[in-house]
């Protein structure tokens, strides 16, 4: 074990952080605002007076080092770069004036723990990627912080992929907070987050806030006010070990997307979201696809109106047995690829009220349905008109091919076209 080098004892309020150096390595402050303060390099030599940024050192001795930094430093940032890896740990943030931290330690993947002693986070009015890519740090005990204040959370724990423990709960998360984007994307050892509290009232957007939180068992948001938000982009994808999510009292009404929403929710046996009024929504991509637990799904009742894109959007929920989409408005939807592939224990659906006129690529729609006993209108799929009164237009190239391949069982599949059927 490095023996710790320093021999100027600091004041309470100092900020102090070890790091790990080589012989004759140069060690960079990523102070760049408002400096003045007294440094102690910890190898014995004398403490300088700092005013200008990014103050340098050079050790002599491999080892390990504590830096005290006492006075005033307004911004600290490492941002992935510069002596990042050096930094082991950070141990007081002290009260030397810090009012932005955005990209605070982000990319210290060696960092092992943390101490906020002594540190007022009531100035912060964001906290951007402020521990992004610490991937080495188990727990975070921040639980204290003041950060009523903060209007910027975006990619604040991005990749803290050893985070096993983060309690935030009593955080005074305000209206003034407008960015959750990314907050907690790959944190992939998280198994629980109670959020609970947090005033999200004028968040715009949730994109990929909890994405591959894959260790993620409950997520407690129910109550949250989502009246605000617009997407809600791959807001839970990959959250591979959920195996319930209550959000049947979200207001969505302004939401505009539901793209990659709960894409590969693995373990979600079941969503209660029938009530959501998703009249807004134009985009359903891969809304529902490889949520391969999932056994029942009641959005008979969603006005799809709007949408034009359902491409993947129930690809591979493999458990689902019945879904109810028979009184769904695809009248301007184009893109139906893979919607419904792979649903292989799905045994009715009835699509005979849609107007499927609009509908440029069908690909594998249908393919893989292989428990599908449902019959097909023939005049609103392969004998499609634009007015499904007479006659039939001919199947552009490629379009449908493969539409209902390997789904044998369908009531009428000896009257579907060859190559609509992947012969």
């Amino acid at each position: 074990m490095p023996i710790l080098k320093s021999v100027t004892e600091v004041a309470d309020n100092s900020f102090k952080m070890t790091v790990s150096m080589s012989a004759l390595e140069i060690m960079v402050i990523p102070a760049t605002g408002t400096n003045n303060f007294t440094i102690d390099w910890g190898d014995g030599t004398v403490p300088e007076v700092v005013t200008t940024s990014s103050p340098s050192h050079e050790y002599v001795d491999a080892d390990t080092y504590q830096i005290s930094i006492t006075g005033i430093m307004t911004q600290f940032a490492f941002n992935n770069a510069g002596n990042r890896l050096n930094l082991i740990t950070i141990d007081q943030i002290g009260s030397t004036s810090l009012t932005l931290i955005d990209n605070f330690l982000y990319g210290c993947s060696n960092l092992i723990s943390i101490s906020s002693l002594g540190f007022d986070a009531s100035g912060l009015f964001s906290l951007f990627q402020a521990f992004r890519s610490c991937t080495s740090l188990t727990s975070l005990n921040i639980g204290s912080w003041d950060v009523s204040n903060v209007t910027n959370f975006r990619a604040m724990f991005q990749s803290c992929t050893s985070l096993t423990t983060l309690n935030v709960s009593s955080w005074n998360v305000s209206s003034s907070a407008t960015n959750l984007i990314q907050t907690f994307r790959n944190c992939t050892s998280l198994t629980t987050l109670d959020l609970s509290s947090w005033d999200v009232s004028n968040i715009d957007s949730l994109f990929e806030t909890f994405h591959t939180c894959t260790s993620l068992t409950s997520l407690n948001i129910g109550s949250w006010n989502v009246g605000s938000v617009t997407s809600l982009e791959a807001t839970f994808r990959s959250c591979t070990s959920l195996t319930s999510l209550d959000l049947s009292s979200w207001i969505v009404n302004n939401v505009n997307t539901l793209f990659n929403t709960f894409l590969s929710c693995t373990s979600l046996t079941s969503l209660n979201i029938g009530s959501w009024n998703v009249v807004g929504v134009t985009n359903l991509r891969s809304a529902f696809e490889s949520c391969t637990s999932l056994t029942s799904l009641d959005i008979s009742l969603w006005n799809v109106s709007n949408v034009t894109n359902l491409i993947k959007t129930f690809k591979s929920c493999t458990a689902l047995s019945t879904l109810n989409v028979s009184s769904w408005n695809v009248g301007i939807v184009t893109g139906l690829f893979e919607t419904f592939s792979t649903c292989n224990s799905l045994t009715t659906i009835n699509t005979d009220s849609w107007n499927t006129s609009s509908i440029t690529d069908c690909r594998s729609a249908f393919t893989q349905c292989t428990s599908l006993t449902s019959s097909f209108d023939e005049f609103r799929w392969w004998n499609r008109t634009d007015d499904l009164t007479s006659g039939g237009i001919p199947d552009p190239i490629g379009t449908f091919v493969d539409c209902f391949t390997n789904s044998t069982n369908i009531s009428n599949y000896a009257s579907i076209p060859n190559d609509w059927k992947g012969l």
